[in-house]
């Protein structure tokens, strides 16, 4: 499998240079394989890269900014979606203690956060400050819903 991905590889760069234009780039980092891909205006589109740690890709829109980012880390791959302003709006992580969305709002503060631990499903909901005003969980002895004023103080729990 992993033979068939390189030979494909190649005669995909091989293509490209026999159509005249180099838009495919193969190198050694220091860090360690990288593959870069051009679009027809030679703006970098494509980086697949490796490392140490595993695996990445990175995504970019036609103005080369970064729009996401994938990688296969040892305890936790993840998917980080980034907006025109190459701020993180969104990602997604599968850890040991299980999955968990971020987003955030246009100045990258996380606003929600969904995760699913042992003790059950929770739904984050955070200020403009970043301050957790809200939360839902669903815990095998009930739900627990938690309101939280500007200060950060508990306004009401219901369980």
């Amino acid at each position: 499998m992993r033979l068939a991905l390189i030979l494909g590889v190649i005669g995909f760069i091989v293509l490209c240079i026999l159509m005249g234009k180099e838009r495919v780039h193969l190198y050694m980092s220091k860090d360690g394989p990288k593959l870069e891909m051009t679009d027809a205006n030679g703006k970098l589109r494509t980086m697949l890269g490796g490392d140490k740690d595993g695996p990445a890709l990175m995504l970019y829109d036609e103005k080369g900014i970064g729009r996401a980012f994938l990688a296969a880390l040892p305890d936790s791959p993840e998917l980080i979606l980034f907006d025109a302003n190459e701020k993180g709006r969104a990602s997604l992580v599968v850890d040991k203690k299980g999955p968990s969305l971020t987003l955030a709002d246009e100045a990258a503060v996380v606003r929600t956060v969904l995760y699913v631990s042992k003790r059950g499903p929770s739904v984050c909901l955070a200020d403009e400050n970043g301050n957790l005003r809200a939360s839902l969980q669903v815990l095998k002895d009930g739900p627990v819903i938690s309101l939280s004023g500007p200060d950060g103080k508990d306004l009401k729990q219901i369980r």
